[in-house]
């Protein structure tokens, strides 16, 4: 190209980034220190809400926002692992176990790449499996977390 050409870029000006979406299904979730597989978490998330009550009545406010961390669903196979269900059980008996949750997204060659990190997480529900005498699915259990807040970090 010339510098006359409408879009004229040196070709030492020129700097690509090769980025591919990660995959959805190379991923880690730990809960405090254990790590326990899962096959599927979603709502990873906040809301925010603008308090439109307390604007109207003092308008001179900024609008300040008020962010909430949105139900986290972890589902997984049954298996023998515990991990769910002591946690659960704590807490149905009465104590306030609170915990740090971290999902990690793993690139291809399974390396983390970023994470989402619920503070002061807890179990809100449990689902346990459908069953089904004459279906071949395996049986999928279900936990719901609530958090205090949610945070994101890259590994890069």
């Amino acid at each position: 190209m010339q510098r006359s050409d409408i879009l004229w870029i040196p070709a030492q000006e020129v700097r690509v980034i090769a980025r591919d979406p990660l995959g959805a299904f190379n991923f880690d979730v730990t809960i405090g220190d254990e790590v326990v597989g899962f096959a599927e978490v979603s709502g990873l998330g906040c809301e925010i809400r603008y308090d439109q009550e307390v604007v109207e009545a003092q308008p001179e406010l900024d609008r300040r926002p008020c962010a909430t961390v949105a139900p986290v669903h972890l589902r997984r196979g049954l298996t023998g692992d515990r991990t769910l269900w002591s946690w659960l059980e704590s807490v149905m008996e009465g104590t306030d176990d609170p915990r740090t949750v971290t999902v990690t997204l793993l690139d291809a060659k399974g390396n983390p790449v970023c994470s989402w990190v619920l503070a002061n997480a807890r179990p809100t529900q449990y689902v346990g499996p459908h069953l089904v005498a004459n279906a071949a699915a395996p049986a999928i259990e279900e936990m719901v977390l609530s958090a205090d807040s949610i945070a994101f970090r890259t590994s890069l």
